[in-house]
């Protein structure tokens, strides 16, 4: 028994020392990259093309001119003409609403009409009257002045006659004010009898333009009701050959959107095809969801075909920067960097608010521009902001070098296999780690306005300088200084430092035993 124990044991143990051996080995080839192992080094070429840049969002398209039809007076829907998707022209009948109330109002006011009418002919002749009446009276006044000036007549007949005069011209007096209010009555009996009309006439719902009725609220039977706010019962697009659409774009994103520039996007129902537009308005009201700045940013599209339909969700890419031409990098070989320096990717590491876009993990991480006194100057800093501007940037650039160190010193963070720190769940890249912490320092010292002014400025970045590799006549990486333009998802714009058709390193691989 003690001897089957041994053997027993001593093959634990030599187990144990393979399973060990094993994992040893597999630990340094899988996080340091074999130290001793021999690399392959991608390369690629430096071509001429196009570099676009963008801001990508998402909306609703709608018609160009939509135009709300609903009812401008109450009553029930007897008729409807119209459906979804019906063509109109302008004046087509659409509903109706029962008319019998309004005919009735007509009615009414026709016959108050006729009545007004014959009031003034009555008080015409009643003016006419008058005056026959003052006529006469004027008459026997003078007579009675005469002969009682001759002694005939006494002085108390002379009043009476006098007093009966001006009674007469009172009485004319009276019957023309009369007259001049019947007349006004008239006029307002012709407008109630316009109205009514008017009214009879908007019980016949009529398309106000010429276009496709893509909404329809109302059925027979159903009482409208006219009011402050009029129910919307149809709704007509003019035109379904022009669309637009409404993107909402951060506020970091906004002050680089500008109008008429190229705008694409794609629908899920064409996913495979592409559709081309023209910013049409940058809306300065911005809205706030949830401390979030956006703002309105409407493209405007031709639709000959009529196969974007409203309602439809437009994935936009709003163009904005374009070279056509140029000499560009690919993306991947400003992340590189041979050895335990791949992870420094991108520039701007250890110098907040410094250099141009950098490319994060296939994204664009558009970089800070360097906090210069003329630029603080620029964005209304005073003294003692600037000041401490400075001391911030320092110590966020203190506390990226000590992130740098902490991960240079961690196998899961340097040199090894591409991608390790995200297969292990880091997955925020440097260089935006760096940018937010630059923003967040500077948050608590500039001011809201100031602060969107700096992020704005950004846009404007679009030279800096860079490294890249080529490989040597021993086949290692060699550093070549370049100074980059801008950069998209895929492509850097190369400036200087390299012709078209050099070498440059791209990745590096363990090569095959």
């Amino acid at each position: 028994m003690n001897a089957l124990s041994k053997l027993l044991a001593r093959r634990r143990l030599v187990w144990a020392a393979v399973v060990l051996g094993i994992g040893g080995l597999s630990y340094a080839l899988f996080f340091t990259g074999g130290a001793g192992a021999r690399l392959r080094y991608e390369t690629a070429a430096v071509t001429r093309g196009n570099i676009e840049v963008g801001v990508s969002s998402s909306g609703t398209i709608s018609p160009l001119i939509t135009v709300p039809v609903g009812s401008q007076v109450s009553g029930q829907l007897t008729e409807i003409d119209v459906d979804f998707n019906s063509r109109v022209v302008k004046g087509q009948l659409l509903a109706v609403v029962d008319p019998s109330t309004f005919r009735s109002k007509v009615q009414a006011a026709e016959a108050d009409l006729v009545v007004q009418q014959a009031t003034i002919g009555s008080n015409e002749v009643q003016v006419s009257n008058a005056q026959v009446v003052l006529e006469q009276a004027r008459r026997d006044f003078e007579r009675t002045r005469k002969l009682a000036d001759q002694g005939l007549l006494s002085t108390n007949d002379l009043e009476k006659a006098r007093n009966t005069n001006e009674q007469a011209q009172n009485a004319v007096k009276i019957a023309g004010a009369v007259l001049n209010n019947s007349r006004a009555q008239l006029v307002k009996v012709r407008s109630q009898l316009e109205q009514a009309r008017i009214d009879l006439s908007h019980t016949q719902i009529r398309a106000p333009v010429d276009g496709v009725v893509i909404d329809r609220t109302a059925d027979v039977g159903q009482t409208v009701q006219s009011a402050m706010t009029v129910a919307t019962l149809f709704k007509i697009a003019r035109d379904l050959s022009q669309v637009q659409i409404e993107t909402k774009v951060d506020e970091a994103d906004i002050g680089s959107v500008r109008q008429a520039r190229l705008a694409t996007f794609t629908v899920d129902a064409y996913p495979e095809r592409s559709f081309s537009g023209r910013i049409a308005q940058v809306r300065i009201n911005g809205s706030a969801t949830a401390n979030v700045v956006t703002y309105s940013v409407m493209v405007q599209a031709e639709n000959p075909e009529q196969v974007l339909l409203p309602g439809m969700t437009a994935n936009v890419r709003l163009v904005t920067a374009q070279r056509q031409g140029v000499l560009r990098l690919p993306g991947s070989a400003l992340r590189f960097r041979p050895g335990g320096d791949a992870r420094a990717g991108g520039q701007g590491v250890g110098r907040p608010g410094a250099g141009g876009p950098a490319v994060a993990g296939g994204v664009v991480v558009r970089a800070l521009p360097e906090l210069t006194p003329a630029l603080m100057q620029q964005l209304g800093l005073d003294a003692a902001q600037q000041i401490a501007v400075t001391e911030a940037l320092k110590a966020v650039a203190a506390r990226i070098k000590e992130a740098s160190q902490a991960a240079s010193s961690n196998p899961l963070g340097g040199g090894g296999l591409p991608g390790m720190r995200r297969l292990f769940g880091d997955s925020v890249d440097p260089a935006t780690a760096n940018r937010q912490r630059t923003i967040n320092a500077l948050a608590t010292i500039m001011s809201p306005d100031q602060l969107q002014k700096y992020l704005a400025s950004a846009a404007r970045v679009t030279e800096r300088a860079a490294t890249v590799y080529v490989l040597d006549a021993r086949g290692k990486p060699e550093a070549r200084n370049v100074r980059v333009g801008l950069t998209d998802d895929n492509y850097a714009e190369l400036v200087s430092g390299l012709r078209e058709g050099d070498k440059v390193v791209v990745r590096a691989m363990a090569a095959k035993a």
